[in-house]
């Protein structure tokens, strides 16, 4: 009985004493050889060229990248019969790779504000478009465009694609910047189209109107179907999807 005891007692002190000499070791090796933690690897913002687009007509001056093309002027009338100018920024990204049809941009259409405040502007906007619809349009109040106060609306019905509008009120005039289609940021034409979008929202400023030309508003008119017309269509669905999208969301055919 003694004798186990003692085995006990010996194996315990030739444990302790292997521990305390591992220990020692471990000691030593970290002194000669410290411990690096691997540093963490992030990933490089995209990087761009930019350019610096002023406008004296619409009032507005903005960033964008080199590579995208600026469209002409054109004049429209939206859903409540008001007309707005409006300007294109288009790329040469394509949200689903170079096979997919469309490409990333952002639309700047500029008209007088039809509300007193920014909110009563945006709600007479949306006015015309069914409440069914409508009620699914998510707004986003408190953002701050050029020093001016905007709301942000995701989920409007605009053409085919998902997009992201925001919408500002300066010196009595409506700003509505749409950014389309807003998807797909995790491919490489995704990542640099949301990083120029990033860019023109965040150097977007107001800027003295010096040029007053009176454009011509022309109304565009709403076709009678027919069946040259439905033919004529068949090789381009969106367009007639775009009319039915329409009319199932204002009630009537109109421009989106």
């Amino acid at each position: 009985m003694k004798v186990t005891r003692k085995r006990h007692l010996s194996l315990a002190l030739l444990v302790g004493v292997g521990v305390w000499a591992w220990s020692l070791i471990c000691r030593r090796l970290l002194s000669v050889y410290p411990f690096v933690r691997p540093a963490l690897t992030v990933a490089p913002e995209p990087t761009m060229s930019v350019r610096r687009y002023s406008d004296s007509y619409l009032g507005f001056a903005v960033e964008y990248p080199v590579e995208w093309e600026v469209t002409d002027y054109w004049e429209v009338q939206d859903p409540i019969g008001q007309p707005m100018t409006k300007i294109e920024f288009r790329s040469n990204l394509y949200p689903g790779g170079e096979q997919a049809f469309g490409k990333y941009g952002v639309n700047v259409a500029v008209g007088e504000a039809v509300g007193r405040t920014l909110t009563d502007t945006v709600e007479y906007r949306l006015s015309p478009i069914i409440p069914a619809v409508r009620d699914r349009i998510k707004r986003q109040c408190c953002l701050t465009v050029g020093g001016e106060a905007a709301m942000e609306l995701t989920g409007v019905p605009w053409g085919r694609w998902d997009n992201r509008q925001v919408v500002v009120v300066h010196n009595g005039l409506e700003y509505r910047l749409t950014f389309y289609p807003y998807m797909q940021f995790n491919t490489p034409s995704g990542i640099a189209a949301r990083a120029a979008f990033d860019t023109f929202l965040h150097t977007f400023t107001f800027i003295p109107i010096t040029e007053l030309p009176t454009p011509t508003i022309s109304s565009t008119p709403v076709p009678t179907p027919t069946i040259e017309s439905l033919q004529r269509t068949e090789s381009a669905p969106w367009i007639t999807q775009s009319w039915a999208l329409s009319e199932a969301v204002y009630g009537r055919n109109v421009r989106i």
